[in-house]
């Protein structure tokens, strides 16, 4: 029988939204979490199942994607799907985390940003 390990990394690797799914929930939920403060110490709730977090990676194209992130559009609300989409993670680290500047940014700017830096090597 394999072990416990082996079989969980072979699940993530089959599965590979629900790890992104589980890092929010340690976010908005474990105080001890770095990012904590500025998700679960800001009220911030997962209410993206790992259902709905696959369709949003096909949707998406994450698996297209070097590094995909799950982002919140508006950074002020819950992760919801309506308000979730995996976009590059260089880009998520990036994006103001103003929902005012958010909303100025057209999602086919992003998109053409995404496909634009496919495969960049500087993208931490």
């Amino acid at each position: 029988m394999p072990a416990q390990g082996t079989r969980q990394h072979a699940w993530n690797k089959r599965n590979p939204w629900a790890r992104h799914v589980e890092y929010a929930r340690r976010r908005c939920s474990d105080s001890r979490n770095d990012s904590w403060a500025s998700h679960g110490g800001k009220g911030i709730k997962v209410r993206l199942t790992v259902d709905e977090a696959r369709e949003l990676w096909e949707r998406d194209g994450a698996a297209k994607l070097r590094k995909p992130s799950l982002d919140r559009i508006d950074p002020l609300k819950d992760y919801e799907k309506e308000n979730c989409r995996f976009i590059e993670h260089w880009l998520n680290s990036r994006l103001p985390h103003d929902p005012h500047l958010q909303e100025q940014i057209p999602s086919w700017v992003v998109e053409d940003i995404n496909e634009t830096h496919k495969g960049d090597e500087n993208d931490e």
